[in-house]
């Protein structure tokens, strides 16, 4: 039986023991910060930047239904700008895949970016986005996609095409990448945006869905084969019950760090699921890395 973590925007945020190496913000920052950049965050009307002052997800659904034409552009533009985000040396994901080498261990992200993954290249390890073991490689399930999920075939194919009122603006196979090569890509493609889950619930895909459906069956079946299931900077949203369904179902033991308001959270969805083997621990990413062995 394998071990699944499960890993969340806190955790990237809350990643580097020095606060004086930057992390992906929040959700409730994020705006501001893509707002910054001059581009196409900037340039939305200023109703919509209100409600995304009032939420992430908030805005982005107003932005969707308002002027979805620019979602592609929005989406490279976020996701050129997590590009940049690469862990220290002394990273809680360094530590936390030092700790784990050799194990059984899968790793699901619910984060579009690739902290994670470079964390393990600068450990010398490869990346697989599956759940069979591979030698010398850490396995990464992604539900909600990830800026390096890029359509295969060259930006130059298709070239200044604009989707509105489709559910997919394009189904086609995928090909991961490295990160400087998804930070190009979004530089120079003028039509797509790598395979990613709309920041808004519901979590439409617009660009290779299937592949983005892959990976959520995928941690389907690591829920069901994992013994357990160790959560660290995810918020109990059971809205998304491509996520907290699996869970659920699984009969995993579940261990989750949080704080106060995260507890009470997960204890309202584990009694509605009548799930019993739910522990939580108060704590986040270093708490869960000195706390992790006893659940492996």
């Amino acid at each position: 039986m394998s071990t699944l973590v499960l890993l969340g925007a806190g955790a990237s945020h809350g990643s580097e023991p020095n606060q004086a190496h930057k992390t992906p913000p929040l959700g409730n920052d994020l705006f501001g910060a893509l707002a910054e950049l001059g581009g196409v965050a900037s340039r939305i009307p200023n109703d919509i930047k209100e409600v995304f002052e009032q939420g992430f997800e908030l805005g982005m659904a107003v932005f969707n239904e308002r002027i979805d034409v620019q979602l592609q552009a929005f989406h490279r533009e976020l996701s050129s700008y997590l590009a940049d985000f690469v862990p220290s040396t002394n990273s809680y994901y360094i530590q936390l895949l030092r700790h784990l080498v050799g194990r059984n261990v899968i790793f699901s992200s619910l984060n579009y970016d690739m902290m994670l993954e470079e964390a393990a290249i600068m450990l010398g390890m490869n990346v697989s986005y599956g759940i069979e073991r591979m030698p010398n490689a850490i396995r990464v399930i992604k539900p909600h996609g990830s800026i390096n999920f890029w359509p295969d075939f060259p930006a130059e194919m298709i070239k200044n095409c604009f989707f509105s009122g489709v559910g997919s603006a394009l189904k086609a196979p995928v090909r991961p990448v490295d990160r400087l090569s998804a930070k190009h890509r979004c530089s120079v493609d003028t039509s797509f945006s790598p395979a990613i889950s709309m920041y808004a619930k519901g979590k439409k895909v617009s660009v290779c869905p299937d592949f983005v459906q892959d990976q959520q069956m995928l941690f389907s079946t690591a829920c069901r084969r994992a013994s357990r299931i160790i959560i660290v900077g995810v918020r109990v949203v059971p809205d998304d019950s491509h996520i907290w369904e699996p869970i659920l179902k699984s009969g995993s033991e579940v261990t989750y760090f949080g704080n106060g308001a995260d507890e009470a959270e997960l204890r309202t969805w584990a009694e509605a699921g009548n799930r019993k083997n739910v522990n939580f621990v108060n704590g986040y990413f270093d708490k869960a890395i000195a706390n992790i062995s006893p659940y492996i």
